[in-house]
């Protein structure tokens, strides 16, 4: 299965595999660097509007900033540890036409959507009053469970903060598999049995010191931003200069 035009390739032994649709450059010029700029800055004024409306002209400018992705190896490179927030989730497109079993046939029958994405265009659909699930974050850490997501659920009155672990393992330089193990919420441990754990493969398309794409296999796109940044970006910067350095390549596991 492929997304947002990756291909699924098996990485070779010691080798590495370069997605069609992903550019990577080792020393972009000057004028490289300011047009991502100017489109990455577009991309999150668009994000800051949060409106249906502008679905359409956001897309096309996350595939321009995608195809100037200056991270050769995302999903290995020691950026994409730390915490993120979720500023785009826009699950699925609506249909032609408004179809109540839309989101449930996707549940079923693409990967890529899974309950936790089906829940959030739940929230979006119902009145705030009855569901709403904000302050969506991710934390990624270098060893397992790497993920952990985490948001504050509102459902009628009563809020409460709910917690996610997930396994986070790299099958190629962009394509990554994600397991969902236990939650934690109203202050109670639940294990999920291993048939009844749920998994997705996503694509990391763009990685950089504070903004990272991915997509699953439905092609939707995720946008995250870093968690600090202003504050991370002497650290972030340090990250990247030192990728490739004390790794060993496609594993991301530091060598002794």
């Amino acid at each position: 299965a492929s997304a947002g035009g990756l291909s699924s390739r098996r990485v070779p032994a010691g080798g590495h595999v370069k997605p069609r649709g992903t550019v990577c450059k080792g020393a972009p010029s000057d004028t490289d660097t300011e047009i991502s700029e100017g489109i990455k800055a577009a991309v999150l004024e668009l994000l800051d509007e949060d409106s249906d409306s502008v679905r359409v002209q956001l897309n096309e400018m996350l595939y321009q900033l995608e195809s100037r992705n200056p991270t050769p190896y995302p999903t290995t490179s020691p950026l994409l540890n730390g915490e993120w927030e979720f500023k785009y989730l826009p699950g699925i497109a609506p249909g032609p036409v408004p179809s109540p079993t839309r989101e449930i046939a996707m549940l079923m029958y693409a990967g890529g959507y899974t309950p936790g994405k089906f829940a959030l265009d739940l929230s979006k659909r119902l009145p705030s009053s009855l569901l709403d699930i904000s302050q969506t974050k991710i934390a990624i850490s270098a060893s397992q469970p790497r993920g952990k997501i985490t948001a504050s659920v509102k459902v009628l009155n009563n809020s409460f903060p709910v917690e996610l672990r997930t396994s986070i393992e790299a099958e190629s330089d962009v394509r990554m598999r994600e397991v969902y193990l236990d939650a934690e919420a109203v202050g109670r441990d639940i294990t999920l049995p291993q048939q009844l754990q749920t998994e997705r493969v996503f694509y990391i398309t763009y990685l950089d010191e504070d903004l990272l794409i991915s997509r699953d296999e439905s092609g939707t796109p995720d946008v995250l931003y870093r968690v600090g940044t202003a504050n991370n970006s002497s650290s972030s910067g340090e990250a990247a200069a030192s990728e490739g350095e004390g790794t060993s390549p496609g594993t991301g596991i530091e060598e002794e």
